[in-house]
């Protein structure tokens, strides 16, 4: 069977038309897909705002101490330790040299408004934790401004707390207010055992825990002596150990300065940001679960409930 000159010329026409699809238009369906997902993801995140918004505003329903025992009453387990990591807060505030007058001052009025708003943050979470049963809660962002602003978180969580726990049947709680492990204002010696213990820290904290760790580590190491944890009941007896450095003697040097390891850590971030710990001491969070949230910045009580319901349900095997 003969092909006429015609038809090779019609076939050719033919695989033009019709060419098989190449690697760059898969990769903009992979594209356009991804986006569709983040789409899709960014309308569940709005919609939770606008029911977080009806529940304040049109029910008048703001969480409350036995509201909240309510709600965390059908998990299977809670964290006692919860970080709270904001990777959006100061970080304009460290442009503001290069910019002009009236640039400068509109920025400033944004970053001080989000910077107010991540206080007010931290007082409800304070009250959401103490509520629920946590024992330390540890707040964390990488320019260290939650650290400078201590003070003003610890009159903010005065603040909070006396209201929101005002018409509580329950003990109202002790809440300690610390910067990388240290109490700002040391408690009378009355004082009964702090509810809730609120670690504030930084970048920095990380870096210089893991120097402090490697220094104590070396001069142990030399003496032939080993620290014993914070914990160990014999832990005014140094003793000496012809062992190697391990990892529980590293974990013990590297926890030391409050920086327990967290259960469970919320990472605040934008809309459309991936995840993201912006420096998070990495030795905290070997096991910890993440939640995050994506939004404008700012925990909502859905949001916290969210996370507490996530990490109830999984189970972690450690490594098994």
């Amino acid at each position: 069977m003969t092909v006429t000159i015609n038809e090779q010329q019609q076939l050719k026409r033919t695989k033009h038309t019709n060419p098989v699809p190449s690697s760059s238009v898969l990769h903009y369906l992979f594209l356009i897909c991804i986006q569709t997902l983040a789409l899709i993801h960014w309308c569940e995140r709005f919609a939770l705002f606008q029911l977080d918004r009806i529940r304040y505003l049109i029910l008048k329903a703001p969480p409350t101490p036995s509201s909240i025992k309510s709600d965390v009453h059908p998990l299977s387990k809670l964290p006692d330790h919860v970080a709270l990591v904001f990777t959006g807060v100061g970080c304009r505030r460290q442009h503001l040299n290069h910019r002009d007058g009236n640039s400068a001052n509109v920025i400033l009025e944004e970053v001080e408004e989000k910077e107010a708003e991540a206080v007010h943050s931290v007082g409800e979470m304070v009250c959401w934790c103490a509520a629920a049963g946590m024992s330390q809660l540890t707040i964390y962002d990488e320019h260290g401004l939650l650290e400078r602003s201590s003070v003003q978180i610890a009159t903010e969580i005065a603040s909070q707390s006396a209201l929101f726990f005002s018409q509580a049947r329950s003990k109202f709680p002790t809440i300690q207010v610390l910067v990388s492990g240290i109490p700002i204002e040391e408690p009378p010696i009355f004082c009964a055992p702090a509810t809730l213990r609120l670690n504030i820290i930084s970048s920095k904290d990380g870096r210089q825990a893991i120097v402090n760790a490697a220094q104590t580590l070396a001069k142990y190491r030399i003496d032939k002596k080993m620290p014993l944890k914070s914990d160990d009941k014999n832990v005014g007896k140094r003793k000496s150990v012809q062992e190697d450095v391990t990892v529980e003697s590293l974990h013990s040097l590297l926890t030391t300065n409050g920086l327990e390891e967290p259960q469970l850590v919320y990472v605040l971030t934008g809309v459309t940001d991936p995840l993201t710990l912006v420096g998070f001491p990495p030795w905290q969070i070997r096991l910890s679960e993440f939640w995050h949230v994506q939004g404008d910045g700012r925990l909502r009580y859905l949001d916290f409930i969210a996370g507490l319901s996530r990490y109830g349900t999984v189970h972690q095997r450690v490594g098994k």
